[in-house]
């Protein structure tokens, strides 16, 4: 839903805040919140991966903006995630 959310609600570009607050909770999903903690939807990998193609298809430069209580980039958070 978020990767259609984005492909037909942002043609123009630069997502909105909330839309990239989703992003960190996307990769976590995933890859767990730090090296320690692991994720838990790894069945969840393709539908994760489609959305991240979104996040930067229509908004690079918010790729290299760090989000509220996050000491990484979304492109680091992106790069663990891969």
């Amino acid at each position: 839903m978020i990767t259609q959310i984005i492909y037909h609600g942002y043609p123009d570009g630069k997502l909105s805040k909330p839309i990239w607050d989703l992003l960190p909770q996307l990769l976590f999903v995933c890859t767990g919140k730090d090296d320690q903690d692991e994720g838990f939807g790894y069945e969840n990998l393709n539908v994760v991966t489609l959305g991240i193609k979104n996040y930067i298809s229509r908004d690079p430069d918010g790729m290299i903006e760090i989000p509220n209580n996050e000491t990484r980039n979304m492109l680091e958070l992106t790069v663990h995630f891969l």
